[in-house]
């Protein structure tokens, strides 16, 4: 199992010294991209991680990287390049970066006949989307992970909160996955 894509969010430092808008723009001169429609924002790309800043100066961190290190290395390396002033009062004051999301990807020993998969685990509709998905039980929780097993025998996961949370989802899948699903041509 490897993590394909990881999304952490974060806010930069902002306090009554400092001008929102002003930051922004300073920011803006240093991206590869500015977009300034709804939602204002900006892009700056760099070792396979893509930062978007927002104009309120949230964040995202985007890419295939799971190590958090990476993640916040990018946000000081643009920070450094555009404003050396405001990233040392964010190296002062810290900055907020926490996981937001990931997808994980698994591949089964053996391609998957879907037909055969149990319809009171697996919602399976060809027409619609060429994989099943697992389902859950209805929880309080609105972010709840999604996984789909596809006939080739990939497993995708998203909404995945940990690598921890991963296994237990795989496990769970292995367990409800009948031994006669295995085939080598449907």
């Amino acid at each position: 199992m490897h993590c394909t894509n990881c999304v952490y969010k974060g806010q930069l430092p902002v306090s009554k010294f400092i001008n929102t808008e002003t930051t922004w723009l300073n920011l803006c001169e240093f991206a590869d991209k500015v977009y300034n429609h709804r939602p204002r924002m900006l892009l700056y790309r760099s070792q396979n991680i893509t930062l978007i800043i927002f104009s309120s100066l949230k964040f995202r961190t985007m890419g295939t990287s799971s190590d958090e290190t990476a993640h916040s290395f990018i946000v000081q390396e643009f920070l450094l390049r555009s404003d050396r002033n405001y990233f040392n009062l964010m190296m002062d004051e810290g900055m907020d970066l926490t996981l937001s999301t990931m997808t994980m990807v698994h591949h089964l020993p053996h391609p998957v006949c879907l037909d055969l998969l149990p319809s009171d685990f697996f919602l399976f509709e060809p027409e619609i989307f060429n994989a099943a998905s697992l389902r859950f039980a209805i929880t309080s929780s609105p972010n709840h992970p999604h996984v789909n097993v596809f006939n080739s025998g990939a497993v995708v996961m998203t909404g995945v909160r940990s690598f921890t949370h991963a296994s237990h989802l795989l496990c769970h899948l292995l367990t409800v996955l009948p031994v006669n699903c295995y085939v080598h041509a449907c």
